[in-house]
């Protein structure tokens, strides 16, 4: 493969964000230090960058508010499922404690999956 600015030398890099082959005179690095061809596309590998995180960090926020709000949801019925069984409805108790015992679970399970998103994100 050939650089695409100098047609008579072999490339020996891509550039990431456009794709460009690139020889050793124009390689230029970004400012994560990945390969580009030119201020312009390190500006639009920037941008890209930035955007990423953005939604990385969305990301673990939306896993940790459903967290939250499955352990919540459990709360509410087990309180319902108790107070059945406190009425005398027992059968319906023993449909709901089961069900607030697995949104309890579940929403443990997705708060420590988000502590470990933002541990891994903050690491990269």
């Amino acid at each position: 493969m050939k650089c695409s600015t100098h047609l008579n030398a072999d490339a020996t890099a891509v550039c990431i964000h456009c794709g460009r082959a690139l020889c050793p005179s124009c390689i230029t690095k970004s400012e994560s230090g990945r390969v580009v061809c030119s201020a312009a596309c390190s500006a639009g590998l920037l941008q890209t960058e930035q955007a990423l995180q953005s939604l990385r960090s969305r990301s673990v926020s939306s896993v940790r508010a459903t967290g939250y709000l499955a352990i919540a949801s459990g709360i509410v019925f087990g309180a319902f499922g108790s107070f059945e069984f406190y009425n005398g409805i027992e059968r319906l108790g023993y449909f709901l404690l089961p069900i607030a015992f697995v949104f309890i679970v579940a929403g443990v399970v997705y708060l420590r999956i988000a502590k470990k998103k933002q541990e891994h994100d903050t690491a990269a």
